[in-house]
């Protein structure tokens, strides 16, 4: 019985990728932006388990259970539309050349960047979270140095030292191109909450300069290794 189960559920699986491959090629139509959590991916599984149960074992309770495993399936849907209308979010990610700032408004993203980018580094470094939160439409921008997203202030810092400009106020301080950073020097010029790499700098140099905020009791953020996101109240 076991492997007739198997079979079924290989078949089962084997439909699903025919209809979606059938549904790709209609005219108009797409499968580009679908994205599912992992608990819906778990339920999607579950349903399949239950609805091949039905014709298996022929009991009333696997119609039950398919039933409310669909229902579990759609709220989670209905519960993330909410999420997603209401959300104000930056996500700050990095490539080898530059950093993105992604800003979500509901479903809509304002892209910011500071040098151009080919559309492999911005589909790896972005895309999932984009579709993740079910965007509609992207606007890009060519960025100023400094400016402010929400109420939160954002200072790109590509050159050592700033010449001529002290007392700056940043939530965030992007360092960039590689650059040695004296911190505490850099904190005597520009009053900033959380500092931010990106990931042209060298692994030797970040690590320094992690050190130094690790003394100096600045919290600081690896782009390298991580997306950080902001949240706006």
């Amino acid at each position: 019985i076991f492997q007739f189960l198997s079979w079924i559920l290989i078949k089962i699986i084997q439909c699903m990728n025919f209809c979606i491959v059938g549904i790709e090629h209609l005219p108009f139509s797409t499968t580009n932006g679908i994205a599912f959590s992992a608990l819906q991916t778990l339920l999607i599984y579950a349903f399949i388990l239950t609805f091949a149960s039905i014709f298996i074992y022929k009991r009333k309770k696997f119609i039950f259970l398919s039933l409310g495993i669909t229902l579990c399936f759609l709220a989670l849907e209905i519960k993330k539309q909410f999420d997603v209308l209401n959300l104000n979010q930056i996500v700050f990610y990095s490539t080898n050349s530059t950093p993105i700032i992604d800003y979500f408004y509901g479903k809509n993203v304002h892209c910011f960047t500071w040098d151009s980018l080919n559309n492999k580094d911005i589909h790896f470094n972005c895309d999932n979270y984009r579709i993740f939160n079910r965007y509609q439409s992207i606007q890009n921008f060519t960025n100023e140095n400094y400016f402010t997203i929400g109420n939160k202030t954002i200072l790109f810092l590509h050159q050592n030292p700033i010449v001529g400009k002290t007392n700056i106020n940043a939530n965030y301080l992007i360092l960039s191109n590689n650059n040695y950073y004296n911190i505490e020097k850099l904190k005597e010029k520009i009053h900033f909450d959380t500092l931010l790499l990106d990931g042209t700098f060298s692994y030797k140099n970040r690590q320094r300069i992690i050190k130094q905020c690790d003394t100096l009791s600045i919290n600081c953020f690896n782009l390298k290794k991580n997306a950080l996101i902001v949240n706006l109240k």
